[in-house]
């Protein structure tokens, strides 16, 4: 009787992975192919990428609801996300201010005018709070906070270690195609070829990587506000980085976790071996 169950429950969990990863992958399909054909304006834009992202929080929620993830929040998680990434953000511009202050001769603060003056107060603030807060966080409540356990439960073998690695290279692989179909539907077909091609694939490993930097950030710090900030300021650092730099705010947050982390270690163990 209790295998029985057991076996239920694993053929309905598995079920569900499966609806919710279609569901995801299709959704952004039709949408990106839609906003391909129409060419909408800024703010129509805006918040119909603003829905869909709401859409991906009601299949992630479903998930874990179904498989019973805990996802817990407080204010010192709250506290970590925004900080965190503040940090990797500073280390990011320091990199790229010294970079363009020796390589390029090029002051970094006229680069920033321009893009400021290009582009309405209005609209950097709404692209900063949608990115950040919607966008960002439900890919990460998504892939890291639903599909990295749920792979781990239902597609891997041997022991625990091994299986949450495979999950993670799995999710990230996923992670990766997901936006190789957002990308695909941005270039002109015009201007497909060889050279736009290599571009999509290097991207695609690029993010494959950011997938693989954004698990080990939430495994270790079991905080999904983290991970969502923290890949929402990669993608929309203000600062005019390059993907590959963003690489810095990730491995930022990711040491500022591991420090957080060695202290409250060693915090407890100092308490335990305190007499009595």
């Amino acid at each position: 009787m209790e295998n029985s169950l057991e076996s239920n429950q694993k053929r309905r969990g598995i079920t569900v992975l499966v609806i919710v990863l279609v569901a995801s992958l299709v959704l952004t399909i039709l949408f990106n192919a839609v906003i391909a054909s129409v060419h909408l304006s800024f703010w129509p834009l805006y918040f119909l990428r603003l829905g869909l992202y709401l859409l991906f929080f009601l299949p992630a929620l479903w998930g874990l609801r179904t498989e019973k993830i805990s996802l817990p929040v407080s204010w010192r998680k709250l506290l970590e996300a925004v900080g965190y990434p503040l940090v990797g953000w500073g280390l990011a511009a320091l990199v790229q201010f010294v970079l363009v202050l020796f390589y390029a001769g090029v002051p970094l603060l006229p680069r920033l005018s321009l893009f400021l003056a290009k582009t309405p107060p209005l609209q950097i603030g709404a692209q900063a709070l949608g990115m950040w807060f919607f966008v960002a966080l439900g890919e990460e409540l998504l892939f890291r906070g639903y599909f990295l356990e749920g792979f781990r439960r239902y597609f891997t073998r041997g022991g625990e270690r091994w299986r949450m690695v495979a999950a993670v290279l799995i999710t990230s692989a996923i992670f990766a195609i997901w936006y190789f179909s957002v990308s695909l539907f941005s270039i002109p077909s015009n201007m497909m070829g060889q050279g736009i091609i290599t571009s999509l694939l290097l991207s695609m490993l690029i993010r494959f990587g950011q997938g693989i930097g954004l698990a080990i950030l939430f495994i270790r710090s079991r905080n999904i506000l983290l991970a969502g900030l923290t890949h929402g300021v990669m993608d929309f650092p203000l600062i005019g980085l390059g993907l590959p730099m963003t690489f810095i705010i990730l491995l930022g947050a990711i040491g500022c976790a591991e420090i957080a982390r060695l202290a409250g270690s060693r915090k407890a163990a100092i308490s335990a071996g305190a007499p009595g």
